[in-house]
């Protein structure tokens, strides 16, 4: 437990020997391009919000987790020891918008046959085992294009039954084909759907966490939090699930970085402005004193 609550000091005089690095400063220099860009279309009330500084590392984590058409995409170097799980969160994210998808086309064929579901989120969950136990053996960007058949097939005994015709799957995984890439017009969609719900999802946990110690919030994340939520959908579980992960490395993250390198200008000038306060005080009590005497 100790060494828990200890994390964000033994981490600051850890990193406090990489603040020379050119990649280090590199992170600053992202922060400080994305506050800047916000600041241009923000009221001005937003930079009074003290969760605001924070928000805009969320904000920009989230459009690096959203970059599916750049394999080659990098987190900023602060976050190298965040990396490994940030990037699982990305592979968890772009199966959310798949999924979303594959139940879009689901949804169509089921009113084309003039018919609906009676249970629809019983069926998306059993849907959504399905589908996902037909990727679970690879791990890459391409399992979804890989395996678009079986997909499609899937996607059709849902919508049809079990007496599907080759003709039906064949046209379904033609168009799945073409939505799962990010050039898709629905794949911008849910995707877009998803980033406004992680957001703000993230902030929701992220405000709170910012108010309790790092053992508080490891012992609020226990699975069993989860485990009363059974009349919830299965798709605003999963995505809460995501944010209080992705919420927690972004708020220890921000309590080890924030002081020693984002706002590092303004803490030195808030501390100067403290140091010159004192001084007048000083000079004013003296002067005073003297007038007395």
């Amino acid at each position: 437990m100790l060494l828990i609550e200890d994390t964000v000091h033994f981490l600051q005089d850890y990193f406090g020997k990489m603040l020379n690095d050119s990649r280090v400063e590199n992170s600053r220099n992202w922060y400080l391009n994305l506050r800047n860009q916000e600041l241009l279309r923000l009221e001005k009330d937003s930079e009074n919000d003290s969760f605001w500084p924070l928000a805009v590392i969320f904000r920009g984590l989230t459009e690096i987790l959203l970059q599916f058409d750049n394999n080659a995409v990098r987190f900023p170097e602060t976050f190298s020891r965040d990396a490994r799980r940030l990037w699982r969160l990305r592979i968890q994210l772009r199966d959310m918008i798949n999924l979303e998808i594959c139940w879009h086309f689901v949804e169509i064929h089921i009113r084309r046959q003039n018919m609906y579901l009676s249970s629809p989120a019983v069926t998306f969950s059993n849907f959504r085992s399905r589908i996902l136990s037909l990727l679970e053996e690879d791990d890459d960007v391409y399992r979804w294009l890989r395996n678009a058949n079986s997909v499609a097939l899937e996607i059709s005994r849902f919508a049809y039954g079990d007496d599907v015709v080759s003709d039906v799957v064949s046209a379904i995984e033609g168009r799945l084909r073409w939505c799962l890439s990010h050039e898709s017009d629905i794949f911008r969609y849910f995707r877009d759907s998803i980033r406004d719900k992680l957001l703000n999802i993230t902030f929701a946990f992220a405000r709170k966490y910012l108010y309790m110690s790092p053992l508080a919030i490891c012992e609020s994340q226990q699975p069993h939090q989860f485990a009363y939520q059974l009349s919830i959908s299965q798709r605003h579980i999963e995505l809460e699930y995501i944010a209080m992960r992705f919420a927690h490395i972004g708020v220890l993250h921000w309590r080890v970085w924030a002081p020693i390198l984002y706002l590092r200008d303004e803490n030195s000038r808030a501390a100067e402005m403290d140091q010159n306060s004192d001084t007048s005080d000083s000079k004013k009590e003296m002067a005073a004193r003297l007038s007395s005497g």
